[in-house]
């Protein structure tokens, strides 16, 4: 075993996790910090809008929450980025006629979020403003067809305590399309009350 064998050896046996990602990755800020953690939340405004198709009044049925995990890299000069894959059931009451009357039908809706944050102050509460991009795929997550993409805007405070993350947050999304696929609408503009823990 040569020297330099030995050494690196050593030096992976005492240090410390985050200490042995710095010395994997050099390029890596020493300031830098990753958090993992989970994102809930509840939109303020409908995700899906009520659309006519085939003869059938298609009537939006509420998407009351969202979740997912997030990924959060602090960096220094208050500068950090958030990357989230929020996951949320929609869907549709279809009414086709008096005699054959109603029925619903639901699928899976994936929003993929980036957002560069900028944290105002230091200290326990630290407000942040944060605007990104952000993609969002209906159920197959293999199938591009079903898609749209957008820009984020996003404010809210990161508040420490008890070795966790806290960050309420109001999050606004502008999407480029409504029809992710024939037959399926969502509102280009959407509003959203979030609650990141992470540690």
């Amino acid at each position: 075993m040569d020297n330099f064998t030995a050494a690196y050896r050593a030096r992976m046996r005492f240090c410390h996790l985050p200490a042995c990602l710095l010395f994997l990755f050099p390029g890596t800020p020493l300031a830098a910090q990753i958090h993992l953690g989970i994102r809930i939340g509840a939109p303020l405004t409908d995700i899906t809008e009520t659309l006519s198709t085939g003869g059938a009044v298609l009537t939006n049925l509420p998407s009351r929450w969202s979740v997912g995990p997030m990924v959060e890299l602090d960096l220094p000069a208050g500068l950090g980025v958030e990357v989230d894959a929020l996951y949320r059931r929609v869907g549709y009451e279809r009414f086709q006629s008096f005699v054959e009357g109603s029925s619903e039908f639901t699928d899976e809706l994936w929003d993929f979020p980036v957002i560069a944050k900028y944290k105002l102050s230091d200290g326990m509460a630290r407000p942040y403003v944060g605007v990104g991009w952000t993609y969002r795929k209906l159920n197959d997550l293999l199938r591009f067809s079903s898609s749209s993409n957008g820009f984020v805007l996003a404010t809210g405070v990161r508040i420490s305590a008890i070795g966790l993350k806290i960050s309420p947050e109001f999050r606004y999304s502008r999407w480029a399309n409504e029809d992710i696929q024939p037959g399926f609408r969502t509102r280009k503009n959407q509003a959203e009350i979030l609650l990141g823990v992470s540690f």
